[in-house]
């Protein structure tokens, strides 16, 4: 279900790592008092899975595509990308043209390599791009992280849906898992440790079990996250 904002702010926090889940997960996930950040805004661009023609033909134009206006938001144009590509529904990523400076080809490779098929409007492994699913990776996965935390973060975050149970060639998740795992690996020097650390404890608060097994080796079990109430404190 997709996630529930509450504009009653208090004091601005991030829930930028719990976005993706709360879209995904196993129920509504009311998040309380989101600070207005166009990360935020921009993740609540149309989903792939609302009910939506899915035989696009990806040569056509690009206003024909479902579309999602990343703005200058890098956890949208960063983490969304995996989550849609879980669909077999082409998605126009697009932004503001200073946007598309920014550097997305490690992601957008390692993408390519799990089975997405992007089609690229600009410079490679920038923005803007047509991506399509759906995935068929094999453990381990690996992310060159030594640029951005975040790349690693939007693995980490589709990981558990990369079951064959939970990640259906249609346009909805099924709910059951195998009770598998899938392994995630950092190449490269690992930067923002810290950033990775939140995401693993947003992971394992929605009910995904993610251990560390090395500096830079996580364990990540299968299945839909749980949903629940986001309190930004």
């Amino acid at each position: 279900m997709r996630p529930i904002l509450l504009p009653e702010a208090t004091r601005p926090g991030r829930v930028s790592a719990g976005l993706p889940e709360g879209d995904l997960d196993q129920g509504d996930s009311p998040v309380l008092a989101p600070h207005s950040e166009q990360d935020e805004d921009a993740s609540r661009a149309p989903r792939p899975s609302d009910p939506q023609d899915s035989t696009q033909d990806p040569s056509s134009s690009a206003d024909s595509f479902r579309r999602i206006d990343c703005g200058l938001a890098g956890t949208v144009m960063r983490f969304l990308p995996p989550l849609t590509a879980l669909f077999p529904t082409p998605i126009l990523f697009d932004g503001d043209p200073e946007a598309y400076v920014r550097p997305l080809a490690p992601l957008l490779e390692s993408l390519t390599d799990m089975g997405a098929h992007i089609d690229y409007l600009g410079e490679h492994g920038h923005l803007p791009f047509v991506i399509s699913g759906p995935l068929s990776p094999a453990s381990p996965l690996r992310m060159d992280a030594s640029s951005s935390s975040q790349f690693l973060t939007a693995l980490l975050l589709v990981a558990p849906l990369l079951d064959t149970q939970v990640n259906t060639s249609e346009s909805a998740l099924d709910d059951t898992a195998s009770g598998g795992s899938i392994t995630v690996e950092a190449t490269g020097n690992l930067v923002s440790l810290p950033h990775i650390e939140m995401t693993t404890l947003a992971l394992r608060d929605s009910g995904i079990s993610c251990t560390r097994t090395g500096d830079a080796r996580w364990e990540v079990s299968y299945g839909r996250p749980r949903g629940g109430t986001l309190s930004i404190a």
